[in-house]
C-alpha cells in the first residue's frame, strides 16, 4: 500500500504519506465493516427515531446522536428499511422515522431481522486441539452459550422499543439532560 504514495509523485512530506496510507486504511476498514456487526447502533438509531415521534430525522442528526459518520448510519438505515421497522425518504428535508409503532417492535425482531454478531460466538481462529482445554472448550461452553441465548431472546422478546423509549427519558429526567 505505501508503495503508491512516493514522495518523488506525491510531492508530500513523509508525514504526509503516512497520513494518506492511514486515510486510505481507514475507508476500507470502514467499507468492509459489516454494520450489522454493531447491535447498539441499531437499537440506538431505532430509539431516537422513536423518541423524534414521527418526525423525520437526517442521518446527520443521528450520526450525531450515536457518535459515527452519516454514512455509517445511512447503511444502517439501509438495512433498517429493508428490515421494515422505518421508512426513508431521500432528499432535501427528508429523512427517517419509524414505520410502526415503537411498542409494536421488540428487540427479539431486531435482534433477529439485522443483528448478525453471534454474542457468544466461538474463537475466530480455533484453539491449539493438543491442549486439553484447547481441544475441548468449544463443547464445554456449547451448552451453556445454547440456554444462554435462549434466556436472551425470551428476554428481547419482552421488551419493546416503546420499553427502551420509556427507560431512556425516565433515566434523562431523574439525571436533568432530557430534552426534546
Amino acid at each position: 500500500m505505501f508503495a503508491r504514495f512516493s514522495r518523488h509523485q506525491q510531492k508530500l512530506p513523509d508525514w504526509g504519506i503516512i497520513e494518506a496510507a492511514l486515510r486510505l486504511q481507514q475507508r476500507d476498514f470502514l467499507a468492509e465493516r459489516p454494520i450489522a456487526n454493531a447491535p447498539s447502533r441499531n437499537r440506538h438509531v431505532l430509539a431516537v427515531l422513536a423518541y423524534k415521534e414521527g418526525e423525520a430525522v437526517t442521518s446527520a442528526l443521528l450520526a450525531g446522536s450515536v457518535n459515527t459518520n452519516p454514512v455509517v448510519i445511512r447503511r444502517l438505515l439501509l438495512l433498517l428499511q429493508a428490515a421494515g421497522f422505518i421508512a426513508t425518504g431521500k432528499g432535501a428535508g427528508a429523512g427517517s422515522r419509524l414505520s410502526r409503532a415503537p411498542g409494536r417492535i421488540t428487540l427479539a425482531e431486531v435482534y433477529q431481522a439485522v443483528e448478525t454478531e453471534e454474542p457468544f460466538a466461538p474463537h475466530s481462529k480455533p484453539p491449539n486441539r493438543a491442549c486439553p482445554v484447547g481441544n475441548c472448550i468449544q463443547a464445554a461452553l456449547d451448552k451453556v452459550f445454547a440456554s444462554a441465548k435462549a434466556a436472551l431472546r425470551q428476554e428481547l422478546a419482552k421488551t419493546s422499543l416503546a420499553d427502551i423509549l420509556e427507560s431512556v427519558q425516565e433515566s434523562c429526567a431523574r439525571s436533568g439532560k432530557g430534552r426534546k
